[in-house]
């Protein structure tokens, strides 16, 4: 089959490789449709380690068909459409057996390379989801990014009424806006510097929507709020400027989530005595092993097709790292 080889920073290229069996639990999938995501493009610079070694196969967003399952697997039938939780938990360590999976000890060496760019995948049953009928492929690509966007807006308890800024209207910041206006968000404000996404920011129904390359952040945010600043805040471009403006907008008694893969020596500087004063809750985001099935169950209800704005056959798969670096595409499909 061919697949799309990550062999080091900025070396990728279309390979022919075997297919893996299905196995005893294992599920083969024919995949149809992956996404580029930041993380894609960290691991593809070589700012985001890969798990494991080189050569690595890419890509953890996707949707494909089902073509084969193991004799052990249930619920899991040949024909339905699938996706994939990209990690594997071993169950069996402190963290595993205290809530905390997606800080299993063994996570690097139980990571299963999806290779969403690829022909064919086989992942653990346990891995493996599937999808009502009536969900397209394109929207079943989205089952992962939604499934961390939906642990956010977990974390951010958005209570009918509150006001939410979000920094970025990329595909994660656009999905947040849409689940943030589902929670009962009463005004929401985007900061985005590409046009585009900031007119796709307002087809989604943002309220106010500012261009941090032009305009001052945090006086167009305090003006929205009648000088309140926001009930929460997510930082949703791992932009330098976006996580500082991220936190200058927060109001009293905020909570301020930072939701991006950063570099790791990007710093934030911040009073103590503002953090003190205001109350301010300041959050990280991660991801999450426990939101796949609410995930899949929303999809039908999100604007996610339109936020595919390039497509690439699988043999062209590799120019999509180039096409990601314009800053101007949402979301790149690979037609697999």
């Amino acid at each position: 089959m061919k697949a799309l080889m990550l062999k080091g920073p900025r070396d990728v290229s279309l390979e022919e490789v075997p297919i893996a069996p299905a196995g005893s639990s294992g599920v083969k999938i024919r995949v149809k449709r992956g996404l580029i995501c930041g993380t894609d493009h960290s691991m593809f610079t070589g700012s985001f380690p890969v798990p494991g070694d080189y050569p690595f196969f890419i890509g953890h967003e996707l949707a494909g068909v089902v073509e084969e399952v193991g004799p052990n697997v249930r619920d899991i039938a040949p024909g339905q459409i699938a996706v994939t939780n990209p990690v594997l938990f071993c169950g069996e360590c402190y963290r595993c057996r205290n809530g905390q999976q997606h800080y299993c000890e063994r996570l690097t060496e139980l990571w299963k390379p999806n290779g969403g760019f690829s022909e064919y995948i086989v992942v653990d049953a346990q891995q493996t989801f599937t999808v009502p009928e009536g969900i397209s492929l394109d929207q079943a690509a989205f089952a992962e990014p939604v499934s961390v966007c939906v642990h956010c807006i977990d974390m951010a308890d958005i209570k009918p009424g509150m006001s939410v800024a979000i920094t970025g209207a990329g595909p994660i910041g656009l999905i947040l806006l849409q689940l943030a206006i589902r929670s009962g968000a009463a005004f929401t404000f985007v900061s985005e510097p590409v046009a585009s996404k900031r007119e796709m920011a307002r087809r989604l129904g943002a309220d106010a929507v500012v261009d941090p390359s032009v305009e001052d952040v945090q006086e167009k945010a305090f003006a929205a709020t009648g000088n309140k600043g926001f009930d929460v805040v997510i930082e949703a471009s791992g932009n330098a400027q976006a996580v500082q403006d991220a936190y200058n907008i927060t109001g009293s008694k905020a909570s301020l989530f930072y939701f991006a893969v950063y570099p790791m020596d990007l710093t934030l500087s911040l009073s103590l005595f503002m953090l003190y004063f205001k109350e301010l809750t300041i959050k990280g985001v991660f991801f999450s092993p426990y939101t796949f099935p609410r995930a899949i169950n929303i999809l039908p209800k999100l604007q996610l097709s339109d936020l595919i704005t390039h497509r690439l056959p699988l043999e062209r798969a590799a120019e999509a790292f180039a096409l990601y670096e314009t800053g101007q595409p949402i979301k790149i499909a690979i037609e697999c």
